[in-house]
Formats: C-alpha cells, sequence, structure tokens
C-alpha cells in the first residue's frame, strides 16, 4: 500500500547523511542544513513509515488520538 510510486503513495526511506546517498546523485538528505541545529537530523531511515504504521493504528480504532507522537526516533 506504500510502495505505489504510480498512486502517489510511496513512502521511501530517508538519508541523514550524504554519505548515505548513492553517487553521482541530485538528491538531498534530511540533514541538509548541517550548520543549523535540527531535531530531525538523526530520525532513523524508516521514521515515516513509523509515523505511517502509526497513523493507520489510529484510524482503524486500535490506538486512541494522542497530541503525542507515539514514536521516539
Amino acid at each position: 500500500m506504500f510502495d505505489e510510486v504510480d498512486e502517489g503513495t510511496a513512502i521511501y526511506k530517508l538519508a541523514n547523511a550524504t554519505e548515505q546517498l548513492p553517487v553521482p546523485s541530485r538528491m538531498v538528505h534530511n540533514n541538509i542544513d548541517e550548520n543549523v541545529p535540527n531535531p530531525l537530523k538523526n530520525l532513523p531511515q524508516d521514521w515515516y513509515l513509523q509515523l505511517t504504521r502509526e497513523m493507520a493504528h489510529i484510524i482503524t480504532g486500535e490506538r486512541p488520538m494522542s497530541d503525542n507522537i507515539p514514536l521516539r526516533p
């Protein structure tokens, strides 16, 4: 479901540093502003997949809705 590129639902793993990108690459990584403090710079590569899984649990009623993200990066 979350890998359907042609349907616009694809969620890809992310890179946190230039070294994790393919060479040559025109892609950017999660911490592109390396000189700016970024609380998201050390996220796991599958962070957005984890969030999507948690959102699915909330939508299906398996978990109550909350103001807090139920995961720790």
